[in-house]
């Protein structure tokens, strides 16, 4: 018998997991919602689907599951309803066939064991899509960003001598290569983002099993799910994400009595939010419970903002260690994770109101805003995130023993480019540009020769 190749294998994994993700949510929606045929429909079709896919590859642990919580979900269709207290075993049986399917490997079923597999249905052309490796956008990212490069130094080696013999034709052609040119970066560059929805369907899961070990009642909505973000940072952010949720489960949502007494709904409210800000992706998330004490927002006002105080190595809100929180780790951690990305994280909360925590991040790592500065004919290129301000050297102080700039009341430590990057230049000319580069903790000021102006890089 032949061997399923191994791409065959991966489709099949990525299908069940897809139907298990649905099966999750749908059973929520159920526990939450109460009962609804079409939801128990929906589930049939997915448990009927994992089954399905597991027998077309000789998955026999996956298929026996899923054929017992396929006929399990028979007999409710047949009812139309699903005992509430039937939810949190299928959930469990959720939970072990994505453990079983994450590990058959190699387990086939001889034919006459085959299950049989659910025919395929018609797909609109326009809804097709097509499952390609990620390191296959990679390389085609990377083919891409050489072939620009290969563009501009051809441009900057015959351009001046096509504008010179008035050269029209040429010219027009070099212009119909930069916009071919541009419209393949921005294919490539379509097809290496995600929507945030591709990793929100453990996110509800989490908050049901987090509320329960902490006896509250919670529940999750999600908006902006369709936003987009490269595939590298969707990759790094869920766990920050996680930690945001427990955060808002364990230390935001009181107890479902001292809401009541409070005057609140008894089931707590979290949400996350993913929304468009210029070049920059907001990820909040927020929640109804009681906020941060008066005294802390006094302690953030006075050491500049609240996601400082709250980053801050060891600090915690907790009232006693648990599980879930109250050691004093995590929140530093995903700053630190956030800032690698190029992104900022802030917070804001208002007592007994409840809190708000916003991750800023690039929609995109593959292009990168740089502002160009000039040594000594050499370009150097700097990040656009990262520059304040550009300003003119005037006089200067002494920091430490090294050069400053007193600029708005700060002292701002002063550099030359050229002495930064280990380049040999002259001196620097009276009163030269300086771009005052910022981190979250510090300011620099690069001085330079001149400011070429900003430029997207692959």
């Amino acid at each position: 018998m032949s061997e399923l190749d191994p791409e065959t294998i991966e489709i099949a994994r990525e299908e069940a997991n897809d139907c298990l993700e649905r099966i999750e949510r749908n059973l929520l929606a159920l526990e939450g919602g109460g009962e609804d045929p079409d939801l128990i429909d929906a589930l049939f079709r997915d448990a009927h689907s994992v089954k399905g896919a597991a027998g077309m590859v000789g998955w026999r642990r996956v298929a026996a599951i899923a054929h017992g919580m396929e006929d399990r979900l028979e007999t409710a269709r047949e009812r139309g309803s699903l005992p509430a207290e039937a939810i949190d075993p299928l959930l469990q049986e959720t939970d072990e066939l994505r453990r079983a399917v994450d590990s058959a490997t190699g387990e086939r079923m001889e034919p006459k064991e085959r299950v049989s597999a659910p025919s395929p249905q018609p797909v609109e052309e326009q809804h097709r899509t097509m499952r390609v490796s990620a390191h296959k956008v990679d390389r085609m990212l990377d083919a891409v960003g050489e072939t620009v490069l290969h563009h501009r130094r051809l441009e900057h080696i015959v351009g001046e001598r096509i504008v010179a013999a008035g050269d029209d034709v040429a010219e027009e052609e070099l212009d119909r290569g930069e916009r071919l040119l541009g419209e393949l970066q921005d294919s490539v560059i379509e097809m290496r983002t995600l929507p945030l929805s591709s990793i929100t369907a453990p996110f509800p899961r989490a908050v049901r099993d987090l509320a329960a070990a902490e006896g509250k009642e919670v529940d999750l909505t999600i908006a902006g799910a369709e936003t987009q973000l490269d595939r590298v940072i969707l990759e790094g952010i869920s766990d920050p994400i996680v930690h945001l949720l427990r955060n808002a489960v364990a230390h935001g949502i009181e107890d479902p009595d001292e809401r009541e007494r409070a005057g609140k709904a008894r089931r707590g409210r979290v949400e996350l939010r993913a929304e468009q800000r210029g070049g920059m992706v907001a990820l909040s998330v927020s929640d109804d419970g009681h906020g941060v004490s008066a005294e802390l927002l006094e302690r953030a006002d006075e050491q500049g903002s609240l996601a400082d105080v709250l980053s801050t190595a060891g600090f915690s809100t907790a009232v006693e260690v648990g599980d879930l929180a109250g050691r004093g780790v995590g929140l530093d951690a995903v700053k630190t994770h956030v800032e690698a990305l190029g992104g900022s994280i802030e917070a804001c909360s208002e007592p007994d109101r409840g809190m708000e925590v916003v991750l800023l991040l690039p929609v995109t790592l593959a292009l990168l805003n740089v502002l160009l500065c000039e040594r000594a004919g050499q370009p150097f290129g700097v990040p656009v995130s990262s520059v304040r301000e550009i300003v003119a050297v005037g006089e200067t102080a002494s920091l430490g023993g090294r050069p400053s700039l007193e600029h708005r009341g700060e002292a701002i430590p002063l550099g030359d480019l050229a002495e930064m990057t280990g380049a040999s230049a002259p001196p620097l000319t009276q009163a030269p540009p300086a771009v005052i580069l910022t981190s979250s903790t510090r300011a620099v000021a690069v001085a330079c020769d001149r400011v070429l102006g900003d430029r997207e890089l692959v």
